[in-house]
């Protein structure tokens, strides 16, 4: 399995791929565009791999980067890592769009409390998932060339 320092240069490398992505969505909706690249810069921190046991290479990026909200960060996801630690490299943390889906949901499920549906957050918020989306789809992309499953 490719370490997270693999899996980080990736990421970086990706910035190209998403800025081409950016620029696909600037010309539906320059929201959906702009949530693309929250979504994808929100990748480097909340990765499939946040199923694993200790910190992982994203959440010491987070503690490192900013350090009070990084505790807050990696005491949140250790729930998450310890509902899903005994399906590491299944499709419910490594499936296309079905990850994604449920750490989108795991990370925002507060927002729906909010009830606020103007459509201006809507369109961030897809956008936020499209750019995790492609984040993700990259991460399983490097496990899968670089690591086999």
């Amino acid at each position: 399995m490719p370490s997270g320092k693999v899996h980080y240069k990736f990421w970086k490398i990706g910035w190209i791929g998403e800025g081409g992505l950016f620029l696909l969505l600037l010309f539906l909706n320059p929201l959906l565009s702009f949530g693309s690249l929250a979504g994808y810069f929100l990748g480097q921190f909340v990765d499939p791999d946040l199923d694993l046991v200790g910190i992982t290479s994203a959440e010491g990026r987070m503690l490192r980067k900013i350090p009070l909200v990084g505790g807050l960060f990696v005491a949140y996801w250790t729930i998450y890592g310890a509902v899903f630690r005994q399906y590491h490299r299944s499709f419910l943390t490594h499936g296309f769009i079905i990850s994604t889906v449920i750490r989108f949901i795991y990370a925002f499920w507060w927002i729906a409390l909010l009830k606020y549906t103007e459509t201006w957050f809507l369109l961030v918020i897809a956008g936020m998932f499209i750019g995790l989306l492609f984040s993700d789809s990259l991460h399983i992309w490097v496990d899968n060339r670089y690591g086999g499953r």
